[in-house]
């Protein structure tokens, strides 16, 4: 929108414009300053551009002898900023995010619970930039890091609440044998309110950040409470509901694909208990009689894998073992 330098003003010895003259150069006379004025209204990737154009015009110039062009100033620092959040966000995708999915795949000692915090993270992710887009685009722009803080944000809080969840989950179905429903029902009831308390008192610490009249703390702290709310909404009903879609393929438990033994009661074994033969389809046992308990139809014994006593059986008419149980009429 302007410029100014030192031939900006006249040539004279009067004493305005000499002293003004002597602001953009040092006393020695081997320094100068030239300031350019850009318009608050332009895009940050008008920005971008046009620090790019200054600083590929600069390296035209060919400047030799101990001598140095550059720019300074908030406009390349903000272009700076960009790129270097640019760049902490592929490190972060690229790096931390494999790194934590392999912790939550050794504790939960299954590679297929890894799909549910992917879709957890990526749903989280694009709400809640949708989100602060529409606000920082009829509200006050947001400092560069922000998307890479709340990125951060939501990668960890999403392992960490599927941690919880789905560890809850594998101890239901093997240990203490539910199925279906009963089983989410009682990961949520027991996973579901620490995860509800932690992901509270974290947003009310980052509302508490609004109450600061600095613009850049104000909005870190609309940023994260927002990006932390969806992970929380979404954390609480997408895992439940992924579970309960596909309960064949999440309650069969394996740490490796095609290389380790598989756990669960969707897994029958040989004789030796040792010979995996591959997943069978079963019908879920979900009523308040069973508790989502269910037995083989061999002797009545639980089937092998599945973490049930002999004691846990199944009712007439659940579609498992109703030879033995016609029989037993």
């Amino acid at each position: 929108t302007g410029n100014l330098t030192y031939w900006t003003y006249p040539n004279t010895t009067q004493t305005g414009f000499m002293a003004a003259k002597q602001t953009l150069i040092s006393r020695s006379n081997k320094s100068m300053i030239a300031v350019l004025d850009a318009s608050p209204e332009h895009e940050t990737a008008d920005l971008k551009e046009f620090v790019t154009h200054m600083r590929s015009s600069i390296s035209d110039l060919n400047v030799g002898g101990g001598e140095y062009v550059g720019m300074l100033g908030s406009n390349t620092i903000l272009v700076d900023s960009v790129e270097e959040s640019s760049t902490t966000v592929t490190k972060i995708d690229l790096i931390v995010l494999p790194m934590a999915l392999a912790v939550l795949m050794y504790v939960v000692q299954s590679w297929r619970m890894i799909v549910i915090p992917l879709f957890n993270v990526a749903t989280t992710l694009l709400s809640s930039f949708a989100m602060m887009y529409g606000l920082t685009k009829y509200t006050a722009k947001a400092p560069s890091f922000v998307p890479s803080v709340m990125e951060a944000m939501v990668i960890a809080l999403s392992i960490d609440y599927s941690l919880f969840l789905l560890t809850r989950y594998r101890f239901e179905v093997l240990h203490n044998g539910r199925r279906g429903t009963k089983a989410v029902r009682e990961a949520i009831f027991f996973a579901g309110e620490v995860v509800f308390m932690s992901g509270l008192t974290l947003v009310s610490c980052f509302l508490g950040m609004t109450g600061f009249p600095t613009q850049t703390v104000y909005m870190v702290g609309v940023g994260c409470s927002l990006c932390l709310t969806m992970a929380l909404i979404i954390n609480l009903t997408m895992t439940p509901a992924l579970l309960l879609a596909f309960p064949s393929f999440f309650t069969t438990f394996q740490f490796l694909p095609f290389c380790t033994k598989k756990e669960g009661p969707g897994v029958v074994t040989s004789d030796d208990q040792n010979n995996d033969v591959g997943d069978v389809d079963y019908i879920l046992a979900d009523n308040d009689n069973d508790e989502g308990r269910v037995e083989d139809a061999n002797n009545g014994m639980p089937r092998p894998g599945s973490g049930l006593s002999v004691n846990d059986k199944a009712p007439d008419g659940d579609g498992i073992g109703d030879d033995a149980d016609d029989e037993d009429d």
